[in-house]
């Protein structure tokens, strides 16, 4: 299936780039014989969103300074054509490095793109994978800070590691999680093992953000 591309990242959308799907709102012409005509409606979910276009099998590729930074693929995408904003279905997102090495790859259900600022927001079983140590971090739902270049969230998560598995609330990362920030640690369990309880106190706090990579109050970890 031959896929449709989005305007260049991060830059004001173009309508005339945006193609609707042929196929949404189809009417079967009757058959020569006199069969009865069939009609295929579009789903609620799509005529709640008041869509003006819509795409489907896209890819994109984000661009700073003429460095590639994320690609992404996306089952279908929704158009609102006096906005900036694209929403997304059943999509994966390629973060890369300045040297054009992929970093870690993100998955969603479903989420919201910023086509001017480049910021994203996925929801519904997110989970991003990095590309070297093969991470896995599980959570409902996060958001990416294109400027900043980090993934946050203040919901319950997973991180599974190698030596050990962190789960808590809350987190700031990179996209390859060099550096993960927890900021309510709840449980830190050896790779194999039973879980333990993380402590509530800053002392137990920065515990746990140590075993994620980063301390508390360091901004290389991506605090705001």
């Amino acid at each position: 299936m031959r896929r449709r591309r989005l305007p260049a990242w991060p830059a004001a959308p173009a309508p005339a780039l945006v193609t609707a799907v042929l196929g949404l709102f189809v009417a079967l012409l009757p058959a020569a014989c006199g069969g009865k005509e069939k009609v295929e409606v579009a789903s609620p979910e799509l005529l709640d969103l008041n869509a003006d276009q819509v795409m489907t099998g896209v890819e994109h590729t984000m661009t700073r300074d003429g460095v590639r930074r994320a690609h992404l693929e996306a089952d279908t995408v929704y158009y609102l054509q006096n906005g900036s904003v694209a929403h997304l279905r059943h999509y994966q997102i390629d973060f890369f490095g300045p040297v054009g090495t992929r970093r870690s790859t993100l998955t969603a259900l479903d989420g919201i793109y910023d086509m001017k600022s480049g910021d994203m927001k996925a929801k519904g079983d997110v989970i991003v994978v990095d590309s070297v140590g093969g991470q896995r971090l599980e959570t409902s739902a996060l958001q990416y800070d294109a400027t900043a270049d980090r993934l946050r969230s203040d919901t319950s998560f997973v991180l599974y590691r190698q030596r050990d598995t962190i789960r808590g609330r809350g987190f700031v990362t990179d996209p390859s999680m060099d550096t993960v920030r927890v900021l309510q640690p709840s449980a830190i369990s050896p790779a194999g093992g039973g879980a333990g309880r993380a402590g509530v106190d800053s002392a137990g706090a920065r515990r746990g953000e140590t075993a994620a990579g980063s301390a508390a109050d360091s901004d290389s970890a991506g605090g705001t």
